[in-house]
């Protein structure tokens, strides 16, 4: 059986602080996500650009201590493996020291089991 791999993605805006969270959609009922890979990139902003950083939580940012994180949130791609993701968690991204307008896009790519 080959093996399915999806991938969920959001932007978010970063505020006059140069600083943004966005989430993930939560993980469905009866599901657990595989992530493969977490990846970010600016989509669009000023230049000259300060790139924002980023880091990652399960659940609400902040909320906890981040699970990883990029120097840079432009093309970039996490280090380490993202934990498996239960029924209703949800990934989410907090990107900070950017410049204020910037948008950024976070992906995540990922397979799909039953619970």
């Amino acid at each position: 059986m080959e093996v399915q791999r999806f991938t969920r993605g959001v932007q978010v805006t970063l505020d006059g602080s140069g600083e943004g969270d966005v989430s993930l959609p939560a993980v469905p009922a009866n599901r657990v996500w595989r992530p493969v890979s977490v990846h970010t990139r600016r989509v669009t902003g000023s230049t000259p650009y300060s790139p924002a950083q980023l880091q990652l939580y399960i659940g609400e940012p902040g909320a906890s201590d981040p699970i990883d994180g990029t120097y840079s949130g432009d093309l970039d791609t996490t280090d380490n493996p993202v934990p498996l993701l239960f029924a209703s968690e949800w990934l989410s991204a907090r990107f900070t020291n950017g410049t204020a307008g910037d948008i950024y896009r976070v992906s995540m790519m990922f397979t799909e089991e039953p619970a």
